[in-house]
């Protein structure tokens, strides 16, 4: 018989569940210890392996640093906000050739797509309408 999702239980039956749970446990663990028996008889080292710790293993090896990717004076965001001051309101089109205008330098194929979510991911900007953003504030 399938067993009920726990969260769907009244609380007596949960109770009833605990209980269960409790009573087979003690059966469960011995089960355990005999077969941590058998796995070091089978290796051939005569101990019983201590059970395995729950959780995270932590890494032997260090981690490499690598150097950072100098960053760049005039990121795209930090145009945009310069782009956008004293103006109310911009399209995405206006802001793109607003923005290469003021001397920001790409190589992408698809430029309009990182200013789109630059403009939409950023929370200095807000979104009025479709393809229009203006500075939060």
């Amino acid at each position: 018989m399938p067993r009920a999702k726990l969260a769907k239980l009244a609380v007596d039956e949960l109770r009833k569940e605990i209980l269960r749970r409790t009573r087979v446990l003690p059966k469960l663990m011995a089960m355990r210890e005999a077969l941590d028996k058998k796995i070091a008889e089978l290796q051939g080292l005569g101990e019983p392996q201590a059970a395995p710790k729950r959780g995270r293993r932590k890494l032997a090896k260090k981690r490499v640093k690598r150097a950072r990717r100098a960053s760049r004076p005039g990121s795209l965001a930090g145009k945009l906000v310069e782009v956008f001051q004293g103006k109310k309101r911009l399209s995405l089109a206006e802001a793109i050739k607003a923005v290469l205008t003021a001397d920001y330098k790409t190589k992408s194929k698809n430029f309009s797509t990182i200013v789109g979510m630059t403009l939409a991911k950023d929370k200095r900007f807000r979104r009025v309408r479709k393809g229009v953003y203006a500075l939060k504030g």
